[in-house]
């Protein structure tokens, strides 16, 4: 009843000789009948012994420990295998635990670190900037580039509350500017931004091709602009919805939020900071 999978092959002619329920139940040999196989043929689908068995390294005093993914299932798997008797046969005894999820969650862990180091870079360089401006212009662009994305951007609800405009915008290269083109655009034009304006909710579009047969008009407003994907996430001012941080056609940490979650606490305060300086302005008018 134990999660890992565990089987006894006979140590000179491979002959599969027990296989666990964890082992049995696995989606490629399910309900199949192990008995009278041999262990590289049922396990494997091999005619012969494995390439990477491990046999000829193996002692009854300790355990012999290994890892390897299968390239069928694409499951990472620790592999632990020792010698011992079995009814007066010399044999094999492998236990293997699937190491898949902690591997993903330490490459998620290690990317996270990464985002990290790249956002402290990039909020060193805001705290530097000679105005709000151009805080939030150098921070667009380390959102653009750790996403590798065509476009980063800032849309806000404008004070009609029916409304909508991009007040800022970081491009890569070759990328065309859309800023000229949503300034107070009416959401209820899109289906998309309307949800997101209205339900105040991160925007998560994983392929814009779901908009073709209900929405064909927001599909060709986004695939004329080349967006293939997007992700945006709302910005909050003083408990105040504000907005949306967001990113066009990402390459890189697809589906991820957390960059942009990340940097949308630093975007608000510099968006506070260039409100007030533009209060000022106009009291001194």
């Amino acid at each position: 009843e134990i999660d890992e999978i565990v089987y006894v092959s006979d140590a000179e002619n491979y002959d599969l000789l027990y296989l666990n329920k964890t082992g049995r139940d696995l989606p490629e040999i399910k309900g199949k009948n192990y008995q009278g196989s041999k262990c590289h043929e049922f396990l494997f689908n091999f005619k012969e012994p494995c390439s990477f068995c491990t046999m000829h390294l193996l002692s009854r005093d300790k355990y012999y420990v290994w890892e390897r993914t299968d390239e069928r299932s694409g499951q990472h798997y620790m592999l632990k295998d020792k010698l011992l008797d079995w009814d007066g046969r010399e044999a094999r005894i492998e236990w293997a635990i699937n190491l898949t999820e902690k591997q993903e969650q330490q490459k998620k862990l290690s990317s996270r670190l990464k985002i990290g180091r790249e956002l402290l870079e990039g909020l060193g360089e805001m705290l530097h900037a000679s105005s709000p401006e151009e805080s939030i212009g150098l921070i667009l662009k380390r959102v653009g580039d750790l996403y590798d994305a065509d476009r980063s951007y800032m849309m806000r609800i404008n004070e009609d509350g029916k409304s909508i405009s991009m007040t800022n915008e970081s491009l890569a290269e070759g990328i065309s500017p859309e800023i000229g083109n949503l300034q107070n655009y009416d959401f209820s034009n899109s289906p998309l931004w309307f949800r997101a304006f209205t339900m105040q909710e991160p925007v998560i579009l994983a392929d814009i091709s779901e908009f073709k047969e209900t929405h064909p008009e927001e599909y060709e407003r986004l695939a004329v602009q080349g967006i293939q994907n997007m992700y945006a996430t709302p910005i909050t001012i003083k408990g105040k919805f504000w907005g949306f941080l967001g990113v066009d056609t990402p390459r890189k940490y697809i589906g991820d939020m957390y960059v942009l979650e990340s940097v949308a606490y630093f975007v608000a305060d510099e968006i506070s900071k260039r409100n007030i300086i533009e209060m000022n302005k106009d009291k001194g008018d």
